[in-house]
């Protein structure tokens, strides 16, 4: 592992230099010409490309201490191919948001969704290569033989491959994430399967789909920032609409939801979700909504903003009563995801995952309870906090962050807190 000197140096040296030849780089990172053309075709793969006899940084880095981490992981390197199903991947979901943004798209969920199965087929792929099971990719007999489709190995369904992905140790999502996830890509699937062979259903459906489609984004956004620390957002912008006058056709459109040719899809939809838990069907990943309400302003430092976020669950009543600006209302977090009891199962799954043993109990009333006096946590809002509309304490996604992040480096320590015992 290189020192730690060596890739702060690295760090710097990437930042000041957006080309450089490997000279250049050996001597500001003191790295051997072994060592330096291994960091900068693993590694640094996703950050760094060659061009003839230079190399180019075409990617942002991540922070400091996560660009550490990188170049000390002891899990697998990134490589070429890895680097091109992440190409890939991104480039098919940008299509797929260019189509669905396009005023001149009809059909929007029809292209959307085909196009974002693709780009989250193989940002999983290059996840479960990136940890070393890729033998765990394709689909075998019953005697435990790769099947074959053309003379290559058969690859997984996307579902099928999510759970190749759940299984894998120490990954970046956690149980309720990869649930809603799933959730969201099967309720997707038979509803293409029904636009494509179906009833012949499109441009009329995009009403009934969009909350579907943003959540779409959200979840595979999350895939690619946790596991590689890339985000395709600095692409975007909230997109631009109109809404002086209806056109017929989104007239007929709202009002063909209530027909009977709908009837296939809106009974898919009700029938998959009379089937999930509560905390998936209230959770924004698996359905996003929200209202976009115009801001107006007479101050010319202000005239510029046409929107702004506001969590209102951060807001006193007072301020609730007084505010004169219009707002989004965007709910950031299912509170159930994290009550105590929800969040202590969280933590428990986490822990056993990471050290492989199974916990006898774990309960949020003692054994949560005691890692969280013991990190002083109790009475601080930025881990433990209480919502103001329903009067109900949660645990808030910095918490779950940073205490799953102590879990991966020493879980025994968190365990110690708790007072938990592992099954012998």
């Amino acid at each position: 592992m290189p020192g730690l000197d060596k890739v702060n140096n690295c760090y710097e040296f990437l930042q000041r230099n957006t080309t450089f030849n490997l000279s250049q780089f050996m001597q500001a990172t003191s790295y051997s010409a072994t060592t330096s053309k291994k960091y900068l075709g693993s590694q640094l793969a996703l950050y760094v490309q060659k061009n003839g006899k230079v190399y180019e940084v075409v990617r942002e880095l991540p922070r400091k201490d996560k660009f550490q981490k990188l170049l000390r992981q002891t899990s697998r390197p990134l490589n070429g191919e890895i680097n091109l199903l992440i190409e890939k991947s991104m480039a098919s979901a940008l299509s797929a948001i260019a189509h669905y943004n396009s005023p001149y798209t009809q059909g929007k969920a029809a292209s959307y969704i085909p196009q974002m199965f693709i780009a989250i087929t193989s940002l999983v792929i290059s996840v479960i290569k990136k940890y070393g099971f890729d033998n765990e990719l394709y689909e075998k007999d019953a005697q435990g033989f790769t099947l074959q489709v053309d003379g290559k190995n058969k690859i997984k369904n996307l579902i099928d491959l999510l759970k190749t992905y759940k299984s894998i140790p120490n990954i970046q999502l956690d149980d309720t994430e990869i649930k809603t996830f799933t959730s969201l890509l099967d309720l997707l699937r038979v509803v293409r399967n029904e636009i494509e062979h179906g009833s012949g259903v499109s441009y009329k459906l995009d009403i009934l789909l969009d909350s579907k489609c943003h959540a779409l984004l959200m979840n595979y956004e999350r895939l690619l920032n946790r596991e590689f620390d890339v985000s395709i957002n600095s692409s975007l912008v909230f997109p631009l609409f109109i809404s002086e006058k209806l056109s017929e056709e989104q007239k007929l459109a709202a009002r063909s939801l209530q027909q009977k040719e709908y009837k296939a899809i809106k009974d898919i939809i009700n029938t998959f979700n009379s089937a999930l838990d509560k905390d998936v069907l209230a959770n924004n990943f698996y359905d996003f909504k929200i209202w976009a309400i115009p801001k107006s302003s007479n101050r010319e430092r202000n005239a510029d903003i046409s929107i702004e976020y506001v969590n209102i669950d951060d807001l006193s009543d007072e301020q609730k009563e007084k505010i004169e600006r219009n707002f989004i209302a965007v709910r950031e977090k299912t509170i159930s995801e994290y009550r105590p009891s929800k969040f202590a199962e969280m933590v428990k799954n986490k822990i056993e995952k990471t050290v492989g043993k199974k916990i006898l109990s774990f309960t949020s009333g003692y054994h949560l309870n005691k890692i969280i006096k013991a990190l002083k946590w109790s009475d601080n809002k930025e881990y433990r906090a209480t919502n103001p509309t329903y009067k109900m304490d949660y645990y808030t996604e910095k918490a779950r962050v940073e205490l799953f992040r102590m879990i991966e480096q020493n879980a025994e320590e968190i365990v110690g807190y708790s007072k938990a015992k592992f099954s012998s």
